[in-house]
């Protein structure tokens, strides 16, 4: 009885230090992150970054196009806020002409433009990464063009409109958004965000077509129509684009 006592004191002291040290060392990582010197985000007033999606996009997807770009300032307002200002362009346009012995070809043009403001609250978690999140409140502008010609009998090498299809399109939207962000130095710094946009739109559609009844060879006519409705949606962007910003 007296060995099976020891031997059970001996595991219960063997126990007890290991949560100790186990104890201890956790004590002491915290007291070292904790001591870190962390950067004051107000040592510069100002950030602009862009993102590099669009670049990635053109050298990954050679037949992509129309990638926006997003540019964005911000505006460090205390140690753990900033205002955000936005800004994302895109345009494309293309046609399928690749012979003029072609019967047909489409043709297509497409730009947009959207102005955001918005506020970030911002989370330092050590020296180099910062946790964020905030929302944005942006408007939005789009304009669509696409066009169907036919080869003309009537004209050898010429071509005629066979239908349009156009929309402008309006809208609101609001962005709640959470990212990461990781210092590479004092002014430079990386970031990456995911978005949830509630979108409200207005958007305007105008369809021409060829009326083949009262049309000729040379002289066609076109029945047209335009129509007004609106939008709603709602849509989550993942992580999916990286920022490059310069602080100054």
């Amino acid at each position: 009885m007296p060995s099976i006592q020891i031997i059970k004191l001996y595991e219960i002291t063997t126990a007890m230090k290991t949560i100790s040290l186990l104890s201890f060392c956790l004590t002491a990582s915290i007291t070292l992150s904790s001591g870190q010197d962390l950067p004051d985000l107000k040592a510069y007033r100002s950030d602009i970054g862009f993102n590099t999606n669009f670049v990635f996009s053109g050298i990954f997807n050679s037949g992509g196009n129309g990638n926006p770009f997003d540019l964005m300032l911000k505006k460090q307002q205390t140690s753990s806020t900033a205002l955000r200002f936005g800004t994302r362009v895109s345009f494309n346009n293309y046609n399928d002409l690749s012979s003029p012995y072609q019967q047909g070809y489409n043709k297509y043009s497409a730009y947009s433009l959207s102005i955001s403001v918005g506020k970030e609250f911002q989370k330092q978690i050590t020296r180099r990464w910062i946790f964020y999140y905030g929302s944005d409140l942006a408007t939005s502008a789009d304009f669509v063009d696409g066009k169907n010609y036919s080869q003309n009998n009537a004209v050898p090498l010429t071509y005629s409109l066979v239908s349009e299809n156009k929309s402008n399109r309006f809208g609101l939207a609001v962005i709640p958004f959470m990212g990461i962000r990781f210092a590479i130095n004092d002014r430079l710094y990386v970031a990456t965000q995911t978005n949830m946009t509630l979108l409200f739109n207005k958007k305007d559609a105008y369809q021409k077509i060829i009326d083949a009844n009262n049309s000729t060879p040379g002289n066609n006519q076109y029945i047209s129509s335009t129509k007004s409705f609106y939008e709603n949606s709602l849509t989550l962007t993942p992580a999916s684009g990286i920022f490059i910003f310069y602080r100054f």
